[in-house]
């Protein structure tokens, strides 16, 4: 028996690293609408410098492998949430990018995520998502964070059908 366990997001982290694009299955439903429990998405590497607004990303936290969208960077460390979440994420270390969803798979049919319409898509989701962080930390009242919830979850709806994502 081998003493050393490899651990699959390891695999997949060093793939990405040497520039190799991955496919990987989605296991919450931290992104739904836009990604479901089951999906296939196909992740290519990227640099911090060349990701925007609205991109989902895959990010190595550590001992696991989070996809959420970027809202934006505090300095070095980037800015996430699952569109199914009103919280952004913490990390109790500095989070390492690893790669940018380019689309995904859904019982068999492919959806690009590099066309026109699917980024201008994104981008939408990723202000909306921002705008809806910043009212909570101003506001702090709950009937306000409820309804911000709902604003935002139309919007990715609206978004995931009417771009296509």
């Amino acid at each position: 028996m081998n003493d050393r366990i490899v651990h699959l997001g390891d695999v997949v982290a060093d793939a990405l690293q040497q520039g190799h694009p991955v496919a990987m299955r989605v296991v919450s439903g931290s992104m739904r609408p836009t990604l479901r429990v089951g999906d296939y998405v196909y992740v290519a590497p990227i640099s911090s410098a060349h990701v925007r607004v609205g991109d989902v990303v895959v990010l190595d936290i550590g001992n696991e492998l989070l996809t959420h969208r970027l809202l934006g960077w505090q300095g070095e460390i980037p800015l996430t949430k699952g569109d199914a979440s009103l919280v952004p994420d913490t990390f109790p270390r500095p989070p390492r990018l690893l790669g940018r969803v380019i689309g995904y798979e859904r019982c068999g049919r492919y959806r690009d995520w590099q066309g026109r319409y699917a980024q201008w898509g994104h981008m939408l989701l990723g202000q909306v998502g921002y705008f809806v962080l910043q009212c909570q930390r101003l506001l702090r009242l709950s009937p306000v964070q409820w309804l911000a919830h709902k604003v935002m979850r139309v919007c990715v709806i609206a978004c995931v059908y009417g771009f296509r994502l």
